[in-house]
């Protein structure tokens, strides 16, 4: 999965290239912020971050399977026709879109910048499931985040923008905005402080760049099929 800025990244660069996919930037960046503050719910556990990212019974190294990624592909679309196809409030359907972007830039990360970290691991002996393996992502996934802010300070403050007043948006029954709000404070108080002393150490800046361009091309071209 991306991390936090990495997922701003990818969600600008989309809206940049294609204007028209929303209306309401607020309610769409926050809406790409919003499937990782699961964390924020009081007892939160695994199974609620696999639940709101549809991957449900889809472990990480099986992912990329044909027949999990048509079970993932299957969740998806019903989330479009309950979510957006059916959704009349447009402010909320641009979260809902913002939603969507974040799970299909996850799917891209997953094929790309994990397997990537994958590699490296596994040329030290480690599998996916070795918990050292999890470390060595979370650390160059935060490194490549505080890159990311160095390198873009217009997605800097963007970030900022959407931590300085409280969320007006949530998806009932997936992500309530009291989890949006509560990360805010994590995020400024405690993520962005804590990537500032991470090395990148596995990969390089070079693959985040690639990934971006990367996801927002997939993400384009799946949107295209879709949402028609």
């Amino acid at each position: 999965m991306s991390n936090t800025i990495a997922h701003l990244a990818v969600a600008k660069e989309l809206w940049t290239k294609k204007p028209d996919l929303v209306q309401n930037k607020r309610a769409y960046y926050l809406g790409i912020l919003a499937p990782d503050t699961i964390t924020a719910k009081p007892d939160a556990v695994r199974e609620d971050k696999k639940r709101v990212h549809l991957r449900e019974n889809i472990r990480d190294a099986e992912w990329l399977e044909p027949d999990q990624m048509a079970i993932f592909t299957d969740r998806v679309r019903e989330f479009i026709q309950k979510y957006i196809s059916n959704e009349s409030d447009l402010a909320q359907r641009d979260f809902n879109i913002g939603y969507l972007v974040h799970l299909l830039t996850d799917k891209c990360n997953h094929g790309t910048i994990r397997q990537k970290l994958l590699k490296k691991a596994n040329e030290r002996g480690l599998v996916s499931s070795d918990r050292e393996f999890y470390h060595m992502c979370v650390n160059d996934l935060e490194a490549l985040d505080a890159y990311l802010l160095e390198r873009y300070p217009e997605i800097d403050e963007l970030f900022a923008e959407l931590r300085s007043e409280a969320a007006d948006f949530g998806l009932p029954g997936w992500i309530e905005k009291d989890y949006i709000n509560g990360s805010m404070w994590w995020w400024t108080n405690k993520y962005l402080p804590g990537i500032k002393e991470r090395e990148i150490l596995y990969i390089n800046t070079e693959d985040i760049e690639e990934f971006i361009a990367f996801a927002v091309k997939e993400i384009m071209e799946e949107l295209e099929v879709l949402l028609k």
